[in-house]
Formats: structure tokens, sequence, C-alpha cells
């Protein structure tokens, strides 16, 4: 697949579209033609699914005019149609999203992530002889959490990094947090050479809504 280098940015306003990307059964389809171009058996292999069943997501694709098809390429004695997302950014006015709030879309936002997330966490716990437990503590945290952990009572490092709460903060002091987790992050990414493992990292600094 060929990578390309022009960034475009589309609008939708079709409501079928915009219901399309907040469906994560539905926008997987998208993601093997997103700045790059790909075959239809292709995107079929990096969805994990059959020709026959990703022909069906590419035709609904090209329908609302989320990819097109771009050339076609000689491939022995074949001409392969190659196709690619119509932009690299599309956005959705909110007000078309088919769903019922604003928590409703970030809870589908982050639904694959959650999911992967989960299947991470069950295969280290699978793994740990020792066993786990569930723990509920207050701790130094403002608000109560609820949280794996070894039966041991130590925490499992390095192969786990598990924190998160409630800290008071002034806006200067989250100011510079954001900042340095960002700092923190981008080296980390510039450091990349392509032979480590995934690592799931999550961040989220924001001003608590604890009503």
């Amino acid at each position: 697949m060929s990578q390309g280098v022009a960034c475009r940015t589309r609008n939708l306003e079709d409501p079928e579209a915009a219901l399309f990307f907040v469906q994560p059964a539905s926008v997987r389809h998208l993601y093997p033609f997103m700045g790059r171009e790909a075959s239809l058996a292709e995107a079929a292999r990096a969805v994990g699914i059959s020709k026959s069943h990703m022909s069906y997501w590419l035709q609904k694709m090209l329908r609302l005019g989320l990819v097109e098809k771009v050339r076609v390429e000689k491939r022995g004695k074949h001409d392969v149609p190659l196709y690619r997302a119509s932009a690299e950014v599309f956005t959705i006015p909110l007000e078309r999203v088919p769903v019922g709030s604003d928590e409703e879309i970030l809870i589908l936002n982050s639904r694959d992530f959650e999911r992967i997330e989960r299947r991470s966490i069950v295969r280290l716990t699978s793994n740990n002889a020792g066993g786990w437990c569930i723990r509920f503590s207050q701790g130094d945290e403002r608000t109560p959490r609820l949280e794996l952990f070894p039966r041991s009572g130590q925490p499992v490092e390095p192969r786990v990094l598990n924190k998160w709460g409630c800290l008071s903060l002034t806006e200067p002091q989250a100011k510079a947090l954001r900042a340095e987790i960002a700092e923190l992050l981008e080296r980390y990414a510039g450091a990349e050479t392509g032979e480590g493992k995934d690592y799931l990292y999550k961040f989220l600094l924001v001003e608590a809504c604890l009503d």
C-alpha cells in the first residue's frame, strides 16, 4: 500500500455517514483506506474478514462518498482497482450525529480502545501466578476507586502502570502537568525503533465534574 502525502479535510452533513462514524463495527472498515491506497483483498486482510464481506462495506463507503477509486494497478494477469479514503480528516457537525448526548459520543469514541485495554489486562492477570483480587480503597485520592490488584499486595512492576485519580491543582500547575505529559510522550514516541512491543497508554487531564 502506498502512502499519500496530501491531507484533505471533508465535512459530512449526511446523517447516514455520521451514523457510520459513531458505530465502531462500521467505521473499522474504513481504517485500511485512511491515508493509503488498498485493494479489496488488502482491506479484507487488514480488517480480518472475507472479501465478499469487505465488498459489501466497500460498496457502502463508496455510496456514502467516504472512499473513492483512485487507480487500477496491473498485478500479474489481473487489473486490480485501488481505493482510498476521500479525505484524511472527516468532520461531522455534532447536531448531525444521531446519538442522544455528547457523553454517548465519548463512550462510542473510546469503546474500541477500552476493549483492547480490558483484553490486555485480562491477559496480564492470567499470567500472574500469585493471583489477583478486587480492591476498593479511598487512599490518598479524592475519589474512591475499585481496581484489580495482586493478592500479594505488591504492585506489578514494571509490566503495568495503572494510576488514576483526582488532583487538586491550580491552573498554572495543570498547564505545566499537561506540557510535561505531552513532552514525555513525544520523547518516547520519537525513540521508537520498530523492534519493541506494543504498549497501551492513556493520559487524561481535565477539570473534574464531580456532581
